[in-house]
């Protein structure tokens, strides 16, 4: 038994009752046909999920090799990297000073 509900033109509640009879035969076939919808649907979500799981791990695994890339970038910046020249010491200028000195009193 199906119930039909509508609202009429003076805004009141209507329904009928209808008496539908199907076929045990073609019942049979229409839940073999949700069966088989039903397992497809199935079979796509697991597909669905299992690529949502490969998606998440190459994931995973590329943001680890950007970062192990970065990582040893900077490990050769650091390794080539020459640092500046200090500048000279107080005891190294009085050192030439009194080098230059010298070395003109000698002459």
């Amino acid at each position: 038994m199906i119930e039909v509900r509508w609202f009429d033109t003076y805004s009141s509640f209507s329904m009928i009752q209808l008496d539908i009879t199907v076929p045990k035969e073609r019942m049979q076939e229409l839940m073999s046909e949700l069966n088989v919808t039903l397992n497809r649907e199935r079979q796509a979500q697991s597909l669905l999920t299992d690529q949502s799981v490969q998606l998440q791990e190459m994931s995973r695994r590329l943001n680890s090799e950007t970062n192990d890339r970065e990582h040893n970038e900077r490990s050769i910046q650091f390794t080539v990297k020459v640092p500046p020249p200090s500048p000279p010491s107080l005891l190294t200028w009085l050192l030439f000073s009194l080098t230059a000195s010298l070395t003109r009193m000698v002459r």
